[in-house]
């Protein structure tokens, strides 16, 4: 899977394996690539609306919803505690 994003349109484009793309609405976009926050070529941290794992820890305000980008344990981590808060 590789996700590209356009946080002017508000939107995030998903490429799937099989050739096929979605756009998907968001709000923000949590990056969860590993142990450490890290910056990926085609997605780039802004720290308002794309925002690494360190970022939604200090964040006053939840979002109605948000993508999380990487599958590791942190990723997951932070998608299980975020949907226990609703989001």
């Amino acid at each position: 899977k590789r996700v590209g994003s356009s946080p002017q349109s508000g939107t995030i484009s998903v490429e799937y394996e099989d050739g096929s793309s979605e756009l998907l609405p968001n709000q923000f976009v949590l990056i969860a690539t590993g142990s450490r926050p890290q910056t990926l070529p085609f997605l780039k941290i802004n720290h308002r609306n794309i925002l690494s794992s360190d970022d939604i820890l200090q964040i006053d305000t939840l979002p109605d919803s948000i993508a999380i980008v990487g599958g590791g344990v942190i990723g997951l981590e932070f998608a299980s505690l975020l949907t226990d808060l609703n989001v």
